[in-house]
């Protein structure tokens, strides 16, 4: 993942304050330790690939799916924000 790229595109496209930042970079962070380098992944299996993995619905959550990334808390509300950081990080390469 290329940090410093991202947290200045965040910064000048998106105008998010430094913490909102930090989060975002930290959520990709969080991805990479399961599904290796974003940039890797890009290039070898695409965007798509990776949203589709970072879905977790309500049904998910009624049957007590048990998620690739482990979390301490919402389940859904953290792959939501998380599947938003990687999105993010997606678009500042395209």
């Amino acid at each position: 993942m290329q940090i410093e790229f991202f947290r200045d595109w965040l910064r000048i496209n998106k105008s998010y304050p430094e913490q909102t930042i930090s989060s975002r970079i930290s959520d990709c962070k969080r991805v990479e330790k399961y599904y290796g380098d974003l940039d890797k992944v890009l290039v070898e299996c695409g965007e798509n690939w990776l949203l589709e993995e970072l879905k977790y619905s309500a049904q998910n959550e009624r049957d007590n799916k048990v998620p690739k990334i482990i979390i301490k808390g919402n389940i859904r509300n953290s792959y939501s924000t998380m599947k938003k950081s990687v999105r993010l990080y997606f678009e500042c390469f395209s």
